[in-house]
């Protein structure tokens, strides 16, 4: 139905109804008025085509009474302008004719007329008969506008109808199935197998023992989804609901069929589904589509008597990729990445067993710069290092991510099923594990995994339940190592170390806890206890032994990153009440060569305050002696792998000479660390360093022996005034 013959003139509620009385014989038009008026009509009056029209198009009446015989332009002529009009598709017209062949009468119908009266007209009865034409025309207009509301609320549901007749395969289709099936315009199915015909081939059948059901039980059929071609390689996909209408009988009359278009639906579901089980940025399997197809190939007895195994891949330096390049150059490299591990797998047939031919090889992406392979069918458990070897090997090839050329490594964990594990989780929890292993010894390498390794997580695991509560339970407590001036062998400092006293397996190394800390996010609330406890404890001795006295604290990377020391900083000096200038801040090399210029702003500040740094360890870093003048620090701690040496070893003592030398030119204190013999303190002397600390002289101890032996050397430096 074209939108134009849906126009209706404006409803007249609450005003006459207009008659348009067209006639060339003013007493036809007298006496008409005269009767319709009587009959509660208003009349509007033309005498001849032209005028008729001008007065339907200014006027919009409710009807028309149009005579056929007028000079010029008949009634028919004026009949057929009428109805081509927008307004005029469904008014009302009664013609009149004085007229009484068939021929005259078939005109007037073919010209749209809606009726008509002869003439002479009986004017007692004309009113009566408008009446119920108008009436009638009303009716119509109700259902035009239902029909209406009806095919636009289809055309808006995408639903559809067809109804067949099955005794003369006779076929309906409303016009929103013609249109959601792609049928042509002017053509319509006229039986049912015309309409198969639109369904997709793999699924025809199904639709015609639908119909069979119904012809042969007369019930419903309930939802029947398929698809549609709709012409020039498109498809649709539809949902059916079908039923049987029965005579009094029980025979089926006829059949009919609800069709909605549900492509929208299917394709916004399948979004869902790519999204719930695909990486964006790869598109490759996710953590849950992988499990998913692990578990059921573990499942699948053709694969259980097979070597199947898993690797579990994890890159390295994406975190210093994302740092420095930013994250869309992270996301190139996972994405370059991830196409040379999807190529890797083309070369998985020679590890294949003969007997089953090529093996599966499925690449998914877990999460950030971690990768899991399925490998199925493999010859024998060896194959699989091959794989993990070619995967390496691949990825350690530079990649080229914008105008930079990129160099990565990869550890790789190796779970072989049903050795170390039955079920998808455990396989690929022992993978994991199996990685982080290569990962933690050597990098870029390749572990299979062992039972000890799980025995090793969840003795970390414990460990780190434990680390949590070490802190509300008072478990860690401060040794500190006296650090003393060569020159006369005085006290000047001590060095805070903390140890952990776990209640079970006595002390524990802070090689073990720090990283643990540093890796579960401990270690600022670790790191600020240190730093409280050790200026407090400071600060006493200060007050009773030495104002002088210098307390050195170690500060890890992740404590210095980010904006929380300094503050941190400036209350803790506040708080107890040290003096600045006994602070000393020691940071590792590693922080001076990563520092961006927040980095250098937070070391600019953090010397504004007064406070002391301290480059820990060394010289293990060399890169970082260009540095120096750039950075605001006040001492080098010479690394004791350089003192262990001395002398004797001339590489080393050179080295050493270099570091001393060095940091007098530039106005630094320089600290020997490792001082374990006299020769080794002596060649501190013979070059002029300023201080040292070490097993030699003193080893760390607790805060009240440290005491003692602070006010032991003040007792003895009285004495000696004295």
């Amino acid at each position: 139905m074209s939108s134009s013959s849906l126009i209706t003139p404006t409803p007249r509620a609450g005003r006459d109804r207009v008659v348009l009385v067209v006639d060339d014989e003013k007493m036809m038009r007298l006496l008409a008025r005269q009767s319709l008026e009587r009959s509660g009509f208003k009349v509007v009056e033309a005498q001849d085509g032209a005028t008729a029209l001008d007065c339907f198009h200014d006027q919009h009446p409710d009807m028309v009474l149009l005579d056929v015989q007028m000079p010029n332009k008949d009634g028919f002529e004026v009949c057929r302008e009428i109805r081509s009009s927008p307004f005029g598709h469904f008014t009302p017209i009664m013609m009149m004719t004085g007229l009484d062949d068939v021929a005259s009468i078939e005109r007037a119908y073919e010209a749209g007329a809606t009726d008509f009266i002869n003439k002479p007209l009986n004017w007692l009865v004309l009113g009566h008969r408008l009446e119920y034409i108008l009436r009638s025309s009303r009716s119509s207009e109700r259902l035009r506008e239902s029909q209406a509301k009806l095919s636009n609320a289809q055309r808006i549901a995408k639903l559809g109808y067809w109804e067949w007749i099955p005794d003369q395969d006779r076929l309906y289709c409303s016009s929103e199935l013609r249109r959601i099936f792609g049928i042509p315009t002017g053509h319509r199915p006229t039986n049912l197998e015309e309409l198969t015909m639109f369904i997709h081939s793999e699924q025809r059948q199904r639709f015609r023992e639908a119909v069979r059901e119904l012809l042969t039980g007369g019930a419903a059929v309930g939802d029947l989804e398929f698809k549609v071609h709709t012409g020039a390689g498109g498809e649709r996909f539809v949902r059916q609901y079908t039923e049987a209408l029965l005579d009094e009988d029980a025979r089926v009359t006829r059949i009919s069929g609800t069709i909605q278009d549900v492509t929208g639906q299917r394709e916004a579901e399948e979004k869902v589904r790519y999204m719930a089980y695909y990486d964006a940025l790869t598109g490759l399997p996710n953590r849950r589509s992988f499990t998913e197809n692990l578990q059921r190939v573990l499942e699948d007895p053709r694969f259980r008597n097979d070597s199947t195994a898993v690797l579990f891949i994890d890159l390295d330096r994406l975190d210093v990729v994302n740092e420095s390049l930013g994250r869309p150059a992270g996301d190139e490299l996972v994405r370059l990445a991830a196409l040379r591990l999807v190529a890797s797998g083309r070369s998985t047939d020679m590890v294949a067993r003969a007997t089953h031919g090529r093996s599966q090889h499925v690449v998914s992406r877990f999460d950030g710069d971690e990768f899991v392979v399925l490998l199925t069918q493999l010859v024998d458990v060896e194959a699989t290092a091959a794989v993990a070897d070619r995967v390496r090997n691949a990825l350690a090839e530079p990649f080229e991510v914008g105008d930079q050329e990129i160099f990565v490594s990869a550890n790789v964990g190796i779970g072989v099923f049903s050795h170390d594990g039955e079920t998808a989780e455990q396989l690929l929890r022992n993978a994991h594990l199996a990685a982080q292993h290569a990962k933690e010894t050597a990098g870029d390498g390749c572990q299979f995994y062992t039972h000890s390794l799980n025995e090793a997580a969840r003795e970390r695991l414990t460990l780190e339940a434990d680390l949590r509560r070490a802190v509300e339970r008072g478990e860690f407590e401060l040794h500190y190592q006296p650090q003393f001036r060569v020159a006369d062998d005085a006290i000047v400092g001590a060095e805070a170390l903390i140890r952990w006293r776990h209640p079970e397996q006595g002390l524990v190394s802070p090689l073990t806890f720090i990283p643990l800390c540093e890796e579960i996010g401990l270690i600022h609330e670790v790191g600020a206890w240190v730093l409280e406890t050790a200026c407090r404890q400071a600060r006493e001795w200060q007050r009773a032994y030495d104002p002088d006295l210098r307390i050195s604290v170690n500060i890890s990377n992740r404590q210095f990153g980010g904006n929380r020391l300094t503050p941190a900083i400036r209350d803790l000096l506040a708080t107890t009440g040290i003096a600045p200038g006994t602070l000393e801040l020691e940071l590792t090399e590693s922080v001076i060569l990563g520092a961006d210029d927040d980095d250098l702003t937070q070391l600019a500040d953090l010397r504004r305050l007064g406070l002391k740094l301290a480059i820990d360890d060394f010289g293990t870093g060399y890169s970082s002696l260009s540095y120096l003048t750039r950075f605001p620090v006040d001492a080098l701690k010479i690394d004791r792998s350089f003192i262990r040496e001395v002398p004797g070893r001339e590489h080393q003592e050179s080295l050493a000479k270099a570091i001393i030398a060095m940091g007098q030119s530039l106005g630094l204190r320089v600290i020997a660390e490792g001082v374990e013999t006299e020769d080794q303190l002596a060649f501190l002397r013979a070059h002029d360093c300023e201080e040292q600390q070490g097993f030699l002289m003193g080893r760390p101890v607790v805060a009240e022996e440290f005491g003692q032996r602070l006010a032991a050397a003040a007792a003895e430096a009285h004495s000696q005034a004295s």
